[in-house]
């Protein structure tokens, strides 16, 4: 600060209410690094504790230049310091305003009641503070910064969160939670009042396709066609009333075909509840309603997940290990030895599938190696085999059957030399090797 020796806190902090009448708490976060564990209004009494203690021993000492300091900063004092100040003739006229805050810092306790207020409502289990609105006391507090050469205060912003989440949490009993809060209270400022942001309840569970012609995702073109009559996304947001929300997303590992049944252990998905009006959501009664409003996709949930786990789960595709049940035609029949061949020549085998033709128009053209566990097959008579096979995650089923035009090899196909088409498949479980094996 400009004609102030190095260290002086007090003559500092004079100089300061000598240009500024300021708060406690706007004076103490001059000072922030001092004092450490005290709120910036206990730092900034102190300072003023102090300094009164100093011009008081100085006006004793008939100091008229002590006398004429303390009438001129005399306001800036909360009113506990009425008695000390009157003893020395000096006539305290009430605590003036503040010049970053205007005092807001002083008046916590209606914004934090209205806070709590949205918590309960919402029913939150955890909430944080922003602030909005806010640029006047930023300003202000800037021009402070600049006149005193100041480079390691708080800033007013970050003492109005702390401060305000401070209050409503004792008020409401709900927790302040930085990494994962349930609700962002946004203070405005400049009207004194709160909106908030609820953040999306994001639930891990696994879903299951009953039927066929289900895609995962709503599938309409680009005219508004909707080319499939279910999906499970529309199932999943099928309890909007219940939840209160704006829209349900869903966040799978990986994804079947329309034609191919979920069955089974269900794929693993996290459902990202969005906007939640209300936060106490039961995963097993958002269960039952899911359930009871869909006769072909079914759920089953589990627990509240953070975003973190949601992308693990998401990714977690790549290290599935999956079991298909497939029914298979061939034009010419089927043998005893067709099955235990497929058996034989795909235990441990590693297959190499160039991107099927079906999908090429939005998958690039690469190779990619992929191994088959094992085949269980068994004739079923005449035309009909049915498989099941253990495949690695990512492997394109239907291709290992036919060939692809041999761009899957080796393939069942080319393995009893038969043209095969695949009538039915479906997931019959999803788990992770080494468990399957």
């Amino acid at each position: 600060m400009p004609n102030v020796k190095e260290g002086d806190l007090i003559n500092r902090a004079l100089e300061l209410l000598r240009r500024y009448p300021l708060c406690p708490s706007c004076l103490g976060r001059m000072f922030s690094s001092y004092l450490k564990g005290f709120t910036n209004y206990e730092r900034g009494t102190s300072i003023l504790t102090v300094l009164l203690m100093s011009l008081q021993e100085k006006v004793k000492n008939n100091d008229e230049e002590a006398k004429t300091t303390l009438e001129k900063i005399k306001n800036v004092f909360p009113e506990i310091y009425k008695q000390s100040l009157e003893n020395l003739g000096v006539k305290w006229e009430g605590t003036s305003k503040c010049f970053v805050c205007g005092n807001l810092l002083l008046q916590l306790e209606e914004l934090a009641v209205k806070g709590a207020r949205v918590l309960r409502e919402l029913k939150a289990e955890s909430f944080v503070v922003g602030v909005s609105n806010d640029e006047e006391y930023v300003s202000r507090e800037d021009e402070i910064w600049r006149a005193f050469s100041i480079s390691d205060a708080e800033s007013i912003r970050n003492e109005l969160k702390r401060e305000i989440g401070k209050r409503i949490q004792s008020i409401s009993g709900i927790p302040v939670d930085f990494s994962n809060p349930g609700v962002m209270l946004v203070v405005n400022l400049k009207e004194k009042t709160i909106d908030y942001v609820s953040n999306p309840i994001l639930i891990k569970g696994v879903y299951l396709k009953l039927g066929r012609n289900i895609s995962q995702s709503i599938w309409i073109t680009p005219k508004k066609i909707k080319l499939v009559p279910l999906s499970v996304e529309e199932a999943a947001n099928s309890c909007l009333d219940y939840l209160m929300a704006s829209k349900v997303v869903i966040h799978a590992a990986g994804r079947e075909d329309v034609d191919v049944r979920m069955l089974g252990s269900g794929r693993p998905l996290a459902l990202e509840i969005k906007h939640p009006q209300r936060r106490n959501i039961m995963t097993n009664s958002l269960e039952h309603c899911l359930n009871t409003r869909s006769e072909w996709v079914k759920f089953r949930l589990e627990k509240k997940i953070s975003r973190e786990e949601a992308r693990r789960i998401k990714l977690s595709d790549k290290i599935h290990r999956k079991i298909y049940r497939a029914l298979i035609y061939s034009e010419s029949g089927f043998s005893d030895e067709d099955a235990s061949l497929l058996e034989k020549k795909f235990n441990n085998v590693t297959v190499r599938q160039r991107t099927p033709t079906r999908v090429l128009r939005r998958r690039a053209d690469i190779v990619r190696s992929k191994k088959v566990f094992w085949v269980k097959a068994r004739v079923l008579g005449g035309k009909w085999m049915e498989v099941f096979i253990a495949t690695e995650g990512g492997l394109y089923v239907k291709e290992l059957v036919t060939g692809d035009n041999e761009r899957t090899t080796p393939s069942f196909s080319e393995a009893i030399a038969k043209p095969l088409l695949v009538a039915e498949l479906d997931v019959v479980q999803i788990i992770d090797y080494p468990n399957m094996v």
